[in-house]
């Protein structure tokens, strides 16, 4: 082949990555022509790190490369940071909020679904039936079902559709349908070009950058959507007891203490949300959170803008407690972030409403304040590979009548939205986003997957009906997440930001304290 000819020459590893379209970069061992990780052998087999799943030891090597693992010494070095707190967002199988209170939100959300009394809805009638009382125990999958784990693989979800019988799919799918046209209807069109980033969609901006006009058409139309929301204001302090505005001018002798307001990009990949944020609203308070490490990053940038405060968090979602970051501490903050993965999102929205108003005061005697969420607007994205473990709003569906294992079942069909049509194929558009899952290499696999199981599922919908189901799978996890969200006291929006041209995942949501909290 060609391009092996063309890395003959290199001392690099020989192995091609079809999914980066390029040689491995690493340096190949002496005599050989590939690296450690990629090293064929013929009698062992490679099994995942244990320290870092995204990378393959030879299985005889397992216990002595975790005792030098690159990603040991990070996870050390971040687990003796004050802001690290193991597996405080990641949720549980059993947990679950009241029934009363999902009941309440379902009759009073008046944005995207319709005012129900679940005395009256079938769907709802449907799942008391099933022994799900409110205020009842969350169930767990029963019987033999291959879904008990904490973590449910791509590869699992589809063997479970390959089992069901025509009748129970067809049951799941007629259920499906009654609770999209029940509770869900189609977000708002909201694609925004806001005066004050005309110079990113006018590339004039520093060109040194990696530009791409796919990802300014929607970072620009996120953040216009955030100031259209109100998110880019500075607001007044949301403590009750207290009404102290934002400046560098307030006096906190008598007051609470807040002073800033802070963004926090969580999935922030290298950044550049953030930066055309500081760019064009003069934001100068940012704070990345991400979990890899990444090339090209915007950070030199922010480091050179005026006036703006910036730092950046090595760290999982699952294990932040932002209570613990120095940076936060007497402010408010807004989480962002564009295209967060999966259960991603559920890991975020936890982190932002774990804060309190929690007032104590220092050495000087001044009261000082943990961080407070102002508002969210994240833009989600890769709806199979959410896990029931993280999901924020787990109630919801059981409520509905689905078990965990229907659950997932319905998560695995939101990948339909994006391959239902021959027309997106894999231009699932997840560059700079946070998709560094495990199974992110199945993302987009869809239904084209041997077994004649099923194929004959895949034949019961053509092309644009298996598209169309998959859209509403999406929309019903997302309607649960808004509903966790007002149920938790805040106002919701959920809009299309960018045309499906553009972005199939171009879904925003948005929430912020009401006025009255």
């Amino acid at each position: 082949m060609e391009r092996q000819a063309m890395n003959k020459n290199s001392k690099r590893c020989q192995e091609w990555l079809p999914r980066k379209k390029r040689f491995c970069a690493s340096l190949a061992l002496p005599g050989l022509e590939y690296c450690g990780n990629h090293r064929p052998s013929t009698t062992e087999i490679r099994v995942p790190c244990l320290i870092d799943p995204s990378h393959t030891v030879l299985q005889s090597e397992l216990q002595i490369h975790a005792k030098k693992c690159p990603a040991l010494k990070q996870l050390q070095s971040a687990s003796q940071q004050p802001y690290f707190h193991e597996g405080m967002n990641a949720g549980s199988d059993d947990d679950g909020e009241d029934h009363r209170h999902v009941n309440y939100c379902l009759q009073e959300h008046n944005l995207l679904y319709h005012n129900l009394d679940n005395s009256e809805n079938p769907i709802a009638r449907k799942g008391v039936s099933r022994g799900q009382q409110a205020g009842a125990t969350l169930p767990m999958a029963e019987g033999n079902s291959t879904l008990k784990s904490t973590s449910v693989s791509s590869k699992m979800k589809r063997s479970a559709v390959a089992v069901m019988h025509r009748a129970e799919f067809d049951d799941l799918l007629q259920r499906i349908e009654s609770v999209h046209k029940n509770y869900c209807s189609e977000p708002e069109e909201s694609v925004l070009q806001p005066m004050a980033c005309c110079k990113w969609l006018e590339s004039n901006i520093d060109k040194k950058l990696p530009f791409q006009e796919k990802h300014v058409v929607q970072q620009v139309s996120l953040l216009g959507n955030l100031e259209n929301f109100g998110l880019t204001n500075s607001p007044t302090c949301n403590i009750r007891q207290c009404e102290v505005s934002y400046s560098e001018q307030t006096d906190v002798s008598n007051g609470c203490g807040i002073q800033k307001l802070v963004y926090v990009e969580f999935g922030a990949g290298r950044g550049y949300l953030s930066q055309m944020l500081c760019d064009c609203y003069g934001i100068s308070n940012v704070l990345l959170v991400e979990r890899r490490s990444y090339k090209f990053k915007a950070d030199r940038t922010l480091r050179q803008l005026s006036g703006v405060h910036f730092a950046r968090l090595r760290i999982d979602i699952e294990n932040l407690n932002l209570e613990g970051v120095e940076m936060l501490q007497n402010s408010q903050f807004v989480g962002i972030s564009k295209h967060l993965c999966g259960p991603a999102t559920d890991l975020a929205l936890r982190c932002c409403l774990a804060t309190s108003a929690n007032l104590s005061p220092n050495s000087n005697g001044r009261m000082e304040a943990s961080p407070l969420l102002y508002g969210i607007g994240i833009a989600t994205c890769c709806h199979h590979l959410c896990q029931w473990k993280s999901y924020v709003n787990k109630q919801f569906f059981v409520s509905l009548g689905f078990s965990p294992d229907e659950f997932h079942t319905i998560t695995w069909l939101t990948s339909w939205a994006l391959s239902g049509d021959e027309e997106h194929g894999d231009g699932h558009d997840i560059s700079g986003s946070t998709c560094n899952y495990q199974e992110e290499k199945e993302c987009n696999t869809g239904f084209s997957i041997a077994g004649e199981r099923l194929n004959e599922v895949k034949q019961l919908l053509d092309k644009r009906e298996r598209k169309a189901l998959g859209m509403k799978c999406k929309q019903i996890l997302d309607c649960g997440r808004l509903l966790w969200l007002k149920q938790n006291g805040l106002e919701v929006k959920f809009v299309q930001y960018v045309s499906e041209n553009v972005s199939p995942e171009n879904k925003l949501l948005l929430a912020r304290w009401q006025h009255e909290r």
